[in-house]
């Protein structure tokens, strides 16, 4: 397990097959994202009272175009949110900047 922004990785893929990987993160429903970008969440117990998320869309079947679709999307939105992220952590605050002045 690991931090979702964690820079990390494995062996080369010597196999004829994809490589496959699966990322779950479990978090509060009051919990928000901090960025520009409007994410997914699905729902896993109880209700949510805070709207923070869009509802993840369920396929009603295997490889629809509609939820193809909607998966390129999220992926879209998720890894630009990772860059918006990383942009701001990476850029020197004003705070920073005003502090090292002589």
């Amino acid at each position: 397990m690991h931090h979702t922004l964690l820079i990390h990785g494995s062996e080369g893929n010597n196999s004829g097959d994809r490589r496959i990987g699966v990322g779950i993160s479990y978090i509060p429903a009051r919990a928000r994202f901090v960025g520009s970008t409007r994410l997914t969440a699905m729902l896993v117990r109880g209700e949510d009272r805070y709207g923070h998320f869009d509802p993840e869309r369920r396929p009603g079947a295997d490889c629809e175009p509609a939820a193809l679709a909607f998966h390129a999307q999220t992926m879209v939105n998720y890894f630009g949110s990772k860059q918006e992220l990383a942009a701001q952590y990476a850029a020197p605050s004003s705070a920073a900047q005003g502090s090292s002045r002589l």
